[in-house]
Parts: C-alpha cells; structure tokens; sequence
C-alpha cells in the first residue's frame, strides 16, 4: 500500500496545478472588447422575475466568487433597467459567504448597495444561520428580519410557483 502512495500523491498534485493553471489563464486572457461590439444596440428585453440561488461561497478555489455574483446580477439589471426586473437573490449554505465577507469588504459592501438600491432582495435562509450558528446582527452585512426567510430551498419554490425565473450563478 504505501508504494501506491507516491502515486496518488502525484496524481493530487498534478490535479491541483492543471485547476490552478486554468484559474489563472482564464482570469489573466480577459480583455478589452473591440469598440464595434461596444457600439452594438439590442433590442429592449421584457419585463423578468428572476430568483438567483447562491449555495456556494468564497474558497481557495473559488476566490472572487462574491464578486462574480453581484456583478452578474448588476450585468442583469443593466440590460434590462432597474424597473423592469423583480431580482431575489436566496443565500443558503456557503451562499451567506457573500454577506459575511462583506463585513469586512468596503467594495463588496459597495456592490451590495447599489443593487439593492436598483431593486435587487437578498434574501437568506434561517436553517442556514441557525446550522451554522451565524447571528446576522454581527456576522452579516445589511440584513433585516424581513430579509431571513424560513428555507432558502422553500423560498426558491415559492418564487418560482409565481413565475420567477431560476438561475444558479
């Protein structure tokens, strides 16, 4: 058994570089795009109810995933115009990550604010705080009672039995 385990260990070590490889060409080949599709016009989208699940949070692996996640959601509002978008976000799980690094983070903060200010709801799961003994008064950013929902998985149905759109982002 242990002459097996150099190779298992290798086998680890190149998994863990290739992840870490394609982290970093697929963050480091982002550029600008050309100005002939900056210039492009769409038409307008209609009015969208839309509920974005968020179950996974901040890791080694997953660093900026926060960020990621409010800038998709500001990306959705963008196109289609604070009035014309009901948007929720439900955090669950790893997803209340995003609210307590924003305790910390001015510019997550910022982020948060200014979707909310466009309409945006987060909302959060209160088996989550309860599971993982999380006060949101202390170790989350900006959240109200009326912010924690009795389960985030029952919230997500909830939103889409009255025509909300599911996303995972």
């Amino acid at each position: 058994m242990s002459k097996s385990r150099p190779f298992w260990l290798a086998v680890l070590v190149a998994n863990v570089l290739g992840i870490m490889s394609v982290l970093f060409f697929a963050h480091s080949s982002r550029g600008e795009a050309p100005s002939s599709v900056a210039a492009m016009t769409f038409s307008t989208y209609p009015m969208q109810k839309v509920v974005y699940q968020v179950t996974d949070g901040e890791s080694w692996l997953n660093r900026g995933y926060s960020a990621r996640v409010l800038g998709t959601a500001g990306n959705h509002i963008k196109a289609l115009g604070a009035k014309n978008i009901d948007l929720r976000m439900v955090l669950a799980g790893d997803g209340v990550k995003l609210l307590q690094s924003a305790k910390g983070d001015q510019a997550l903060r910022k982020k948060i604010d200014d979707l909310k200010n466009q309409g945006m709801k987060i909302l959060v799961c209160r088996n989550t705080l309860l599971n993982q003994g999380i006060d949101p008064d202390n170790d989350l950013y900006d959240v109200r009672p009326e912010d924690i929902v009795l389960a985030g998985v029952a919230e997500v149905t909830a939103l889409q039995q009255q025509g909300f759109v599911y996303i995972r982002p």
